[in-house]
């Protein structure tokens, strides 16, 4: 797979930033954050572990999907996903997990557990933002291994408005900015 010029542009932002991919609906935001996940899991190996958020069950189903075909396109036949449990093991020892964070219940399956990567897709359409900023809590890892939440957002939704006032409004597009001691880059 060959990423868009979008997806590379976000591709080469430097992994010790966060990253907000935000914009209209088809322009490749979803797909980016995927690619930043295989890249993730490449470059670390079995000290890999992306988590990777949606709201819904069905949404996560559907992204779910579309990472299966990439980790298999990247990785063959030694990629073994298990639908039931939303992982992939990788050949390299990368473990990626799925899941759904649609409020307390959901966080409980996430509580005290550590990853290295967060993705959350569809962020502006969570209802309830502190189960994200809870699972912030969860990214921990061996040194050199750079801690980064990414998320992506279309207009629109719950969240809108908080979106625009933090993130949006704080910044040009590619250029870094200090957001709650953390540095964030708008894509």
């Amino acid at each position: 797979m060959k990423p868009t010029p979008y997806q590379s542009t976000v591709l080469s932002v430097p992994e010790k930033w966060n990253l907000l991919l935000a914009g209209g609906r088809g322009g490749g935001k979803s797909t980016a954050a995927l690619l930043l996940v295989l890249r993730h899991v490449e470059k670390y190996g079995a000290a890999a572990r992306p988590l990777i958020i949606r709201e819904t069950h069905k949404a996560v189903q559907e992204l779910e999907e579309q990472l299966d075909g990439l980790l298999t396109t990247a990785y063959g036949r030694g990629v073994r996903h298990n639908r039931a449990e939303h992982t992939f093991r990788l050949p390299n020892g990368a473990i990626v997990e799925c899941g759904q964070l649609d409020g307390p219940n959901a966080y409980k399956k996430f509580q005290g557990r550590s990853f290295t990567l967060l993705a959350i897709d569809e962020f502006g359409l969570v209802r309830d933002r502190r189960w994200v900023d809870h699972l912030k809590s969860n990214l921990r890892a061996a040194e050199g291994i750079p801690l980064r939440e990414v998320r992506t957002a279309n207009p629109g939704g719950p969240l809108h408005a908080l979106i625009h006032q933090n993130f949006i409004a704080r910044s040009l597009a590619w250029h870094p900015y200090e957001l709650a001691g953390e540095t964030w880059v708008n894509c």
